[in-house]
């Protein structure tokens, strides 16, 4: 299960970085970086930038694996139990974390996903029309998927990552995508 936790950790520390990275305390400490090293050249200015980046992203990551086990240790202890409790409760944390992600970034996926059309036909733009989709015109002027989205997605995750009140053990052990497909519509 070392996998599943490192997997959880990775979808649960990013999520809660891309989140973070958008704060003024983020974007304040990414300006003093460029600062100190603005007399360098752009591709200088740009690895330490993505240096930093990839710092945070890891120290978010590291976050949630030390939270889970500082957690899951504290439950061993308060249960004296000899054996390990961390494969006991990372299972439960896979749909959370699923649902966390699509209610985090649908709405990037919808909205920003349409440029693809675009950009398939001329990856590199130098003016080729590979599949005729070059001059598609991606519709911006759509809603945003609405809260109810991310409200049903962070529902069904809790509610498979919860035990079932009749077996005690996680729902996320049955897969269930049509539940998931039809509680999360999340058309504008």
């Amino acid at each position: 299960m070392p996998g599943t936790l490192v997997f959880v950790a990775v979808m649960l520390g990013s999520t809660s970085f891309d989140g973070f990275s958008r704060t003024t305390i983020w974007q304040n400490l990414l300006g003093d970086v460029r600062a100190n090293v603005a007399d360098e050249s752009q591709w200088v200015v740009d690895l330490a930038t993505t240096f930093v980046s990839v710092v945070g992203l890891s120290l978010f990551v590291g976050v949630v694996i030390l939270t889970y086990l500082v957690a899951v240790s504290s439950a061993r202890l308060l249960v004296h139990t000899p054996r390990s409790l961390v494969p006991d409760f990372v299972l439960p944390l896979v749909p959370i974390a699923f649902a966390y992600l699509v209610a985090h970034y649908f709405s990037l996926f919808v909205i920003q996903g349409q440029f693809i059309f675009t950009l398939i036909s001329d990856p590199f733009g130098r003016g080729r029309d590979l599949f005729g989709t070059v001059d598609f015109a991606p519709n911006l002027s759509r809603r945003k998927p609405s809260g109810g989205c991310r409200s049903r997605s962070s529902w069904w995750g809790m509610w498979r990552g919860s035990p079932s009140p009749t077996t005690g053990r996680s729902r996320s052990s049955r897969a269930d995508a049509t539940l998931y497909a039809r509680s999360t519509r999340c058309s504008g």
